[in-house]
């Protein structure tokens, strides 16, 4: 069950496509943090979502934002996602071990595979914003934009 709009965000270190680590502590007291999860790179769902995201990144971050894409690909499989689709935001690693989709409450343990939920997070690591759809792809990146700038 995902988590809630008021629960304290787990804090995570995932890998992006340069195995560098990305903390949701980096941003703390600094960024509001859109953290999207998705199921699976190059799914056609999944290429719709994150170019939405991509399209309107320059909103999130006018309005002091970062974008972050999660799935359980591989972190290599996220870089060419990533240049597949000229994203424009990090794509993170969640794989092995998909403790962050564990600790969210998205992960489906029967297929393995993180279900499609966004979470706006405050500067101070609350949730302020849960967006839960698997069929419509573009109320995640709208959505997400109107807690953000209500945060703003």
């Amino acid at each position: 069950m995902p988590l809630s709009v008021g629960d304290t965000a787990p804090d995570f270190s995932l890998m992006d496509p340069n195995r560098q680590t990305v903390s949701l502590s980096d941003f703390k007291g600094q960024k509001t943090v859109v953290l999207a999860f998705y199921p699976l790179a190059f799914t056609p769902g999944c290429t719709m979502e994150m170019s939405c995201f991509r399209d309107v990144s320059g909103d999130f971050e006018a309005a002091g934002a970062q974008v972050l894409g999660v799935s359980v690909d591989t972190f290599a499989s996220q870089g060419a996602f990533g240049r597949e689709i000229k994203a424009n935001f990090p794509l993170l690693s969640d794989w092995p071990k998909y403790n962050t989709a564990r600790a969210y409450g998205v992960f489906r343990d029967a297929i393995n595979i993180a279900a499609r939920v966004t979470y706006v997070i405050d500067k101070e690591g609350i949730i302020r914003g849960v967006i839960e759809s698997e069929s419509d792809m573009e109320v995640h990146s709208r959505d997400a934009l109107k807690v953000v700038k209500e945060l703003a």
